[in-house]
């Protein structure tokens, strides 16, 4: 799936997470994200209150270890582009 898509589906599951709403599946919809895009959308998300220099905090999360990408390297990579932001 295109980057176009990843931005759609990205902004609009930011969008109900700050106006506290629900959306449809995303696997309900046309054919659905595949592997890579699934992985991608969160870092989107995770990418939209950095552009606008909101903090970004972390919580601990239980998913399958199979299913994310390592939560670990997410965090430390935010952190890091949080650190660069508030240094330069």
């Amino acid at each position: 799936m295109s980057a176009t898509i990843i931005s759609k589906y990205g902004d609009e599951l930011y969008q109900a997470l700050r106006d506290n709403a629900t959306v449809a599946p995303l696997t309900e919809r046309d054919a659905g994200p595949d592997l890579d895009t699934a992985y991608r959308i969160p870092l989107h998300i995770l990418q939209l209150p950095l552009d606008d220099d909101e903090p970004v905090t972390g919580n601990a999360v239980c998913l399958p270890h199979h299913s994310v990408p390592p939560l670990a390297d997410l965090s430390l990579l935010l952190e890091s582009r949080q650190n660069e932001r508030h240094q330069g």
